[in-house]
């Protein structure tokens, strides 16, 4: 296909003239092959017959082709060492490109794929049979609408409304190609100029780059333990917000029912809309499934995303968007002449295919066999990679998120785990700001894989981590746990984090852990020093009385106590016998290298 610009300011003959030379000279145009005749030229492209042979004139007095009188124009041998090495360059560059795709391993770990054995292919070829038989017995073929198929739109409906809570009539759903092409329409609907946009942070990355290719202005806001930061939303001039509530990606988190009734009237208050992407809500393995933000809308602010191609197959590219009613005039009018960008066949198969409960009946099978794996995963992590991964959440959807205890490195962990045929994924290029994101956390996929490579992948990454542990100098052995409370867990984790800076390897225990159990888990850990939060007692006396114990069961008396909720103060480390005192968890650090010899007690305060 050759391309002529007409807005270009050069002339259109010389226009034709570098892009047939530059097909001849990188190999695209082999030499003797025919070049179209001027009349053909001169049809296709529509321009005059004078200016193609201009062009073909210049290329003949330069020798990118010959004349044969009676037969038409040859590209010439132009075979030199200057145009192979072009060649070679540009082979090179393309051979780099192809090698982008991900190389294959043994044990993927991949949260983005899905067993193709699960889905029922021969019953979904039926369906594709039925509709094509329906579609070739019509008097006359049409365009489809562009919001889609209507039996797929009623179906839809019906479905949602019965497992989403999604309240909605068929003229509100809009047919697509999948998520991102449903973004581009609303990209359309609410333009960049007029509009500004929140984002999770983290948060996927190819939906923000989207946005920022559309020239959004856009604006981050953390994910926290319940959902996005509600508080820092409303303190931004954002009048749209792109959500995952159900199960946010990549962290997992669930939006609370007060956080996302507090979102809720945060669009109403703003005029706003929420862009709810229900990201696996399909899967919940721990508790029933939380309901979309679109089934509690009152006031209409909520702009509905979901996809079957997560449940079914990636190759069933069907997506689909609910927009408010106050939206809907206007889609019609940028959109009145666009048709959709489904096949009609395969949207009436679709249509049957839930219209008779096969995709409700493959939804509780694919539930089913991903809780299985799932158990086995964790299980898994257990038996083989005890003290080496944790499981940060349970999951829903198709990954859990895990800490690869002391990884200092995420990239370099992903490539040393890749050279042993596992693939693992990281978090960081998730996030907006990589500086905020941490580099032992990671995404460990499951529904793809048999139940048997998940354990003989999880076995494979013991090894790895066992050499990578064997090159690492560690510093020391730490035991980490808090009393509940949001304040100690953030006094711990920065503690913890640095000291995993430092080559420490950490274990932690989580929150209200029973002071035994802290000393059944130090002694089988074999650990240099214990951080705990008051050990669920914030008196001095109930402190020394622990620290006695500890003594008593064996415990080196190399005690570290991080008190989150009042000061530490030289008098109180005194009072519980310690015999170090620091300020901050950097000179905690410091301090613990120092008493690593000595194997002495001290304290750190970090609030």
């Amino acid at each position: 296909m050759i391309y002529i610009n007409r807005s270009d300011k050069r002339p259109l003959y010389e226009q034709l003239y570098e892009e047939i030379k530059n097909k001849i000279t990188t190999g695209r145009y082999p030499k003797n092959k025919s070049l179209s005749s001027l009349r053909i030229m001169e049809k296709e492209l529509q321009v005059s017959r004078n200016t193609v042979d201009k062009a073909y004139q210049q290329l003949l007095a330069e020798g990118y082709i010959r004349s044969v009188p009676g037969a038409g124009y040859f590209v010439e041998d132009i075979e030199n060492d200057y145009f192979k090495e072009t060649t070679l360059v540009k082979n090179d560059k393309h051979y780099k490109t192809k090698n982008l795709k991900k190389k294959k391993v043994k044990y993927d770990f991949e949260y983005a794929s899905i067993d193709s054995d699960l889905f029922p292919w021969s019953k979904w070829k039926q369906y594709i049979k039925n509709s094509i038989i329906t579609e070739s017995n019509k008097n006359a073929l049409t365009y489809e609408s562009s919001k889609g198929n209507l039996l797929l739109r009623k179906s839809l409906c019906n479905f949602l409304h019965s497992h989403r809570g999604v309240n909605c009539k068929p003229d509100q759903i809009i047919i697509s190609a999948g998520t991102q092409y449903a973004m581009e329409i609303l990209t359309n609907l609410l333009p960049a100029s007029e509009n500004r946009i929140a984002y999770e942070e983290p948060g996927f990355d190819a939906m923000r780059h989207l946005l920022e290719q559309k020239g959004y202005n856009i604006t981050s806001i953390p994910v926290m333990e319940n959902g996005i930061d509600v508080e820092l939303l409303s303190q931004t001039n954002c009048n749209l917000l792109y959500t995952t509530p159900s199960h946010q990606f990549p962290t997992g988190a669930v939006t609370s029912i007060s956080n996302r009734n507090k979102i809720l009237k945060w669009a109403y208050q703003n005029n706003g809309y929420i862009i709810e992407n229900d990201y696996d809500s399909e899967f919940r393995y721990s508790s029933m499934p939380i309901p979309s933000l679109q089934s509690l809308d009152k006031y209409k602010n909520v702009i509905y995303l979901g996809t079957v191609s997560k449940v079914l197959s990636p190759s069933i590219r069907c997506s689909y968007m609910i927009l408010p009613e106050n939206l809907i005039d206007l889609y019609n009018i940028k959109y009145e002449h666009f048709n959709s960008s489904l096949p009609s066949y395969h949207q009436l198969a679709l249509a049957g295919f839930i219209e008779d409960g096969l995709l409700d009946k493959h939804l509780r099978r694919v539930s089913t066999l991903n809780q299985k794996k799932y158990i086995i995963l964790t299980e898994a992590i257990k038996e083989f990679l005890l003290n080496k991964v944790e499981i940060i959440r349970q999951p829903a959807g198709v990954h859990t998120l895990v800490r690869i205890i002391n990884c200092s490195n995420q990239a370099e962990m992903i490539k040393k785990m890749e050279s042993e045929s596992i693939r693992i994924y990281g978090i960081k290029e998730h996030w907006n700001n990589k500086k905020n994101s941490r580099e032992d956390i990671f995404l460990m996929g499951f529904n793809s894989m048999s139940e048997k490579d998940i354990r003989n992948g999880c076995k494979k990454m013991a090894q790895v981590l066992n050499e990578v542990s064997c090159t690492n100098k560690i510093n020391g052995k730490i035991l980490i746990h808090t009393v509940q409370g949001d304040i100690h867990d953030i006094g711990k984790n920065i503690v913890k984090d640095i000291f995993i800076k430092n080559n420490f390897e950490v274990f932690d225990l989580g929150s209200d852990v029973p002071v035994q159990t802290v000393i059944e888990k130090a002694k089988e850990y074999k650990v240099d020093f214990i951080i705990g939060s008051a050990f669920m007692d914030n008196t001095k006396s109930t402190q020394k009385k622990i620290i006695d114990m500890l003594k008593k069961e064996g415990i080196r008396d190399d005690f570290i106590v991080m008190y989150g909720g009042r000061a530490v103060s030289q008098e109180w480390c005194d009072t519980i016998g310690a015999d170090g005192y620091s300020g901050t968890a950097v000179e905690a650090v410091v301090l613990a290298k120092e008493l690593l010899s000595k194997k002495r007690v001290f304290s750190v305060n970090v609030i």
